[in-house]
């Protein structure tokens, strides 16, 4: 590297790839939706209309139908996401830790095959603080990192910012992960989704479920309570969907790379809306907090429209994009031994 001029100058992270691209070369997308329930997506047989371009996704990709994660909470389940170890053995579950340089992450795995690895994530619990930059060449959150706020249209932030590096870096081999907050609590979306779903005599038209309960103690909720928070956070996935999703992928086809990217659809864990007695996540380990969608499109769409009903976990989702020969597609009923050559 050479500089010019009577100013100070330095190199950060400076980063060197290749032009030349093999035609086999594929790209990698990992998108995580925080607090998104997989039985709240009509691909997985909800009765409401959330995820229109969700579910068109889902037609041309394989579908997990039972996926869980290991935890039910941010930061030690996408830590295990992007490591494949259960949080026992990355040891990061409170958020005083931090995980260790000498455990290796997706993205030095993608790394090391040469990809240009980068994140957009909404900071909070998938902070920088806490290991999660590791093997990144770039990585931005929100302003506030570990205490950045949630915004009502964070999914529409997360398009817009990622779009326009995409649109820079098309040309180049990249893995991109992306997470967003946005249907996490507070459930709170902009109109007219955040109405979409409502009674039209509901009771919120908004609502922070943990600063509720802290601020109305022993609080019983009606029915009717329940059914108008579970529409607003009804609202917030359709947001979500037409907001971030729908035009993500739109953009992929619209710069010719939809084909030749692999795109895993996830999340960390789900939410609990008094299912058995409590609300939002962190607590317990019943299927609502705990099972995920899973739905990943291969290359060129192979596979398109399967189902697997085997169990599946989202720490195996590493092995999967670390093979590097193909397997046969029996094997699909494990995601770890998922068809796909990254070469």
């Amino acid at each position: 590297f050479i500089t010019e001029g009577n100013g100070l100058s330095f190199w950060y992270n400076p980063i060197i790839y290749s032009p030349y691209r093999d035609k086999k070369d594929i790209n990698v997308v990992l998108i995580s939706i925080d607090t998104l329930r997989a039985n709240h997506l009509g691909c997985y047989g909800y009765k409401r209309n959330t995820s229109p371009n969700i579910d068109a996704f889902a037609k041309e990709s394989v579908l997990f139908e039972n996926t869980f994660a290991p935890t039910s909470w941010t930061l030690p389940s996408h830590l295990s996401m992007l490591t494949s170890l259960n949080t026992v053995h990355h040891g990061v579950y409170y958020n005083n830790q931090k995980l260790s340089s000498s455990i290796p992450t997706l993205a030095d795995i993608l790394r090391i095959k040469g990809y240009s690895t980068g994140a957009f994530t909404g900071g909070g619990y998938v902070s920088h603080v806490f290991g999660f930059s590791k093997g990144f060449d770039f990585y931005q959150e929100q302003k506030g990192g570990r205490f950045a706020p949630l915004r009502d249209n964070e999914a529409r932030i997360l398009y817009d910012i990622c779009s326009k590096w995409i649109k820079e870096n098309k040309e180049k081999k990249f893995f991109l992960f992306l997470h967003t907050f946005q249907t996490h609590s507070p459930y709170s979306s902009p109109s007219p989704w955040g109405e979409m779903f409502l009674d039209k005599n509901a009771k919120w038209g908004r609502i922070a479920i943990k600063n509720f309960i802290n601020t109305h103690k022993n609080y019983r909720f009606s029915k009717k309570e329940i059914e108008n928070i579970i529409a607003l956070y009804d609202g917030e996935i359709r947001y979500m969907d037409e907001a971030f999703f729908g035009p993500f992928i739109e953009l992929l086809k619209k710069l010719n790379i939809y084909d030749k990217t692999m795109i895993i659809f996830t999340s960390d864990h789900g939410e609990e809306f008094h299912d058995h007695g409590g609300w939002e996540h962190g607590r317990t380990l019943y299927n609502e907090l705990i099972k995920v969608p899973l739905i990943i499109k291969f290359p060129y769409s192979k596979y398109r429209g399967t189902r697997i009903h085997s169990i599946a976990r989202i720490i195996d989702i590493v092995p999967t994009l670390s093979l590097i020969h193909i397997s046969e597609p029996t094997r699909l009923g494990m995601i770890s031994y998922a068809v796909f050559c990254l070469k």
